[in-house]
């Protein structure tokens, strides 16, 4: 119940000049703490739910592709653009390729890959990019919620438990996965790709309580860290349904981050 992706989260001058404009150079100083983005995300211009229209490729660079997007605002929590439910939002996104991260491109959480019909909660500012509304949190500006086709579905479609491991290091890393039952799989991810972990619930899901514990080498080659995982209860596999987490460096030791702490 496991399946691989490369998870495609604005060309790279966009990258790091919004990273300039926070006081965070991207390309040298990686993840950002928690707490920035939750600051980031209390001062966004905009925070709405949406529904995308279009998303349409704005400019493929090398490191970096930036999307133009339209989006039908479902609910307004804030807007100083006076954005009612109802309208239009035309905004723009990025995501940071894959290759760019095994070159060592490195810098604060990238956003997702958006498609249409994409619903959730955006927040969007226009700070660093004067005119245009953007992402005012990086990666985090995008929460992803079920569409009304999928809260109505059948009571007998199946739920997933759901969670997603992303390698943002630039070294490929090996760990391993055991769920409750005792199944067991190694797996190997090279920088930028993401292992996407699923369990098939019961239609009622009350049912259904996997646990799932990642382990693998920490600081001391002799010793191994593990981690349970939390995982989101969904009725979509995708992996922007997942509970997120990414391996990272922690004083030059590698470990596993949960991005929402």
């Amino acid at each position: 119940m496991n399946a691989r992706f490369f998870l495609s989260n604005r060309a790279t001058a966009f990258a790091m000049f919004t990273a300039l404009i926070l006081g965070v150079n991207s390309l040298a100083c990686g993840e950002l703490p928690s707490e920035r983005y939750q600051q980031l995300k209390r001062n966004a211009q905009e925070i709405l739910t949406v529904r995308l229209r279009n998303v349409d490729v704005k400019e493929d660079g090398e490191d970096v592709v930036t999307y133009r997007i339209s989006a039908d605002v479902q609910g307004v929590e804030r807007s100083t653009t006076g954005l009612r439910e109802g309208e239009v939002v035309i905004f723009e996104s990025y995501h940071v390729k894959p290759e760019a991260i095994r070159r060592g491109f490195v810098g604060p959480q990238s956003p997702p890959q958006l498609r249409a019909g994409w619903t959730g909660r955006v927040y969007l500012s226009e700070e660093n990019t004067p005119g245009t509304l953007g992402p005012a949190a990086y990666g985090q500006s995008f929460e992803s919620l079920p569409s009304a086709s999928t809260r109505f579905q059948s009571a007998k479609t199946p739920f997933y438990s759901v969670a997603a491991v992303t390698n943002r290091t630039n070294r490929t890393v090996t760990y391993e996965s055991t769920w409750n039952n005792g199944s067991t799989e190694s797996i190997t991810l090279r920088p930028g790709e993401t292992w996407r972990h699923w369990w098939e619930c019961s239609p009622d899901c009350k049912r259904c309580t996997p646990q799932l514990t990642v382990s693998f080498r920490g600081s001391d080659p002799n010793d191994t860290v593990r981690y349970s995982l939390d995982l989101y209860r969904s009725q979509s596999k995708s992996v922007d349904q997942a509970k997120q987490y990414y391996f990272g460096w922690n004083d030059g030791y590698l470990d596993l981050f949960d991005p929402s702490r």
